[in-house]
């Protein structure tokens, strides 16, 4: 799915729970989808809750902790 729509939040948030893998050839961590599932859809309150869990990180170049 993302090979043919990147600009799919929701595809993004479910390549992490899969535990993420490879895009076009580029590899992604479970965190890096959820960190481009929030950056096309910052309101996507699972992803979020997600990215807390496995630590936080940042979002559009905003910092946010697991807190």
């Amino acid at each position: 799915v993302l090979e043919l729509d990147p600009s799919d939040p929701w595809a993004w948030y479910s390549f992490g729970v899969d535990g993420g893998g490879s895009v076009n050839g580029q590899s992604y961590s479970k965190k890096e989808c959820y960190v481009k599932a929030l950056e096309l859809d910052p309101s996507n309150h699972k992803a979020w809750c997600i990215f807390g869990f496995e630590g936080g990180g940042s979002v559009n170049g905003q910092s946010y902790s697991e807190k």
